[in-house]
């Protein structure tokens, strides 16, 4: 038996589409953060970088699919924890004095996901 009492959620192509885009993407990250971390473990742990700038990444991407996972659920706290991992991603790439490059790119990506998470605020939770 359904049970018809909690409204039906909709989240529209566009939103549907950009998940799906964004977990493909942290995937890929998720993936080459790990082939990186292995590959300077294998080449005798070079002393230019420390391990925690393999790690930490590697927390932040893991931090990020936790909230599209959150968001898939029509969970608002989601979008938030996503946004944080990105922002704290954007400071390690200052504290190492790296290009911000492809961090203002993902910036774009991150201003989509809140117009469109942002359209349909009253059905997360």
């Amino acid at each position: 038996m359904t049970d018809n009492s909690s409204p039906r959620r909709e989240r529209g192509t566009a939103l549907l589409v950009w998940l799906i885009v964004l977990t493909l993407l942290t995937l890929w990250a998720l993936y080459r953060g790990v082939a990186q971390y292995i590959d300077w473990i294998d080449h005798g742990r070079s002393s230019w970088y420390q391990e925690w700038q393999f790690l930490v990444p590697l927390a932040l991407t893991i931090i990020q699919g936790l909230g599209i996972v959150a968001l898939w659920l029509w969970y608002r706290w989601g979008l938030y924890l996503f946004i944080g991992g990105y922002a704290l991603g954007v400071i390690l790439i200052l504290l190492q004095g790296l290009s911000l490059g492809w961090s203002l790119v993902g910036l774009v990506g991150v201003g989509v996901l809140y117009a469109l998470v942002d359209s349909r605020r009253d059905q997360f939770r």
